[in-house]
């Protein structure tokens, strides 16, 4: 929906959707070193740490859910029954088996969203969290509201550490919860500093250049040294993942803000921080169609690979505008209800 804009805010979403995009090219490539290992401790835990810079309660419980619809559930169902039910179908119905993750075929492929944590065009899952996590985060605001200044502040960080802990030990005893519920309870904390963020208006101050720097150097060096490389989409993590997990999420993060507070003036950062949505769903459907003609080329694996993330990053600037103006109810730019 429209909404006022903070550049550095977008460039730090397109930065980030950058290397989403980096990573599943990646997954054509493994034999190459691409720097994963380390990049997966921020990548996810920022969009929903930026997520909550801009939680907002509206009117009440309708007027929300009836904004989270439009800009959430509507571009799931779209983007999923698209690229994870009637392609995949159409395509085994023709005789291709090159799908990836189509875990389910047939009438069950409607449910795989809330089944299966892995299907076609699995970066959709990020949409369910999103949504979930917006009604846990509404409920710990509303609860918060009987109390008032600091003891209201501290309620909503207790209770969003409280949820953080329970998605945690859900996934350190491998308990599965439906529709990436789960997720979304673990994403809590990263959600809540973004709140906070707000509400101490710190996304809003100019801080110095001297300041910045510091804090992306601390920040790299602090995950290049404590990240364990945790993959957040399945919600699998070890009894030690604990504070690697939440300490380099939220510490990578703020590098990440940092970073894009100084270079805050590239303008195709922003473009695709304006239109992360989009690209979130839409990119594996983009990448795996690129790759399969960059294949055919023949140049090593490392140059495949930086050819096929160039030219999927190339080719949303022409996805993109058609999209916004065709169809923007189902990439957040217009309300469908």
């Amino acid at each position: 929906m429209p909404t006022k804009r903070i550049d550095y805010i977008d460039v730090a979403k397109g930065l980030c959707m950058v290397l989403v995009v980096w990573q599943h090219t990646h997954t054509y490539y493994m034999d190459l070193e691409t720097g994963e290992f380390w990049l997966e401790s921020f990548r996810m835990p920022l969009f929903f740490l930026v997520s909550g810079m801009f939680f907002k309660m509206y009117g009440g419980f309708r007027e929300f859910i009836h904004k989270k619809f439009n800009s959430i559930i509507v571009p799931f169902l779209f983007f999923y029954l698209i690229f994870s039910v009637l392609v995949p179908n159409l395509l085994y119905f023709c005789g291709y088996d090159g799908l990836r993750q189509a875990s389910n075929l047939g009438w069950r492929s409607l449910f795989n969203c809330i089944f299966e944590k892995t299907y076609s065009n699995s970066p959709v899952w990020f949409l369910l969290a999103l949504f979930w996590i917006n009604l846990i985060f509404y409920g710990i605001c509303a609860i918060s509201k009987k109390t008032k200044g600091t003891i209201q502040m501290i309620v909503v960080v207790a209770l969003s550490v409280v949820c953080g802990l329970c998605g945690f030990y859900l996934g350190v005893n491998r308990v599965f919860v439906w529709a990436n519920i789960d997720n979304a309870l673990t994403a809590c904390p990263f959600y809540c500093v973004g709140y906070l963020l707000n509400k101490t208006e710190l996304i809003t101050s100019p801080p110095k250049l001297k300041f910045l720097i510091l804090v992306i150097i601390g920040g790299i060096l602090f995950t290049l040294f404590f990240s364990h490389g945790l993959s957040f989409k399945q919600n699998k993590w070890d009894g030690n993942d604990l504070f690697s997990l939440y300490s380099c999420g939220v510490i990578g993060s703020l590098s990440v803000i940092a970073l894009s507070k100084v270079v805050e003036k590239f303008r195709l950062l922003k473009y695709y921080g304006e239109n992360t949505l989009l690209i979130l769903c839409m990119q594996m459907p983009v990448i795996q169609v690129v790759n399969l003609v960059v294949k055919k080329i023949g140049m090593g694996q490392m140059g495949e690979f930086l050819l096929t993330f160039s030219v999927v990053m190339l080719a949303f600037c022409l996805i993109i505008p058609f999209m916004n103006k065709y169809l923007p109810w189902f990439v957040g730019k217009k309300s469908l209800i």
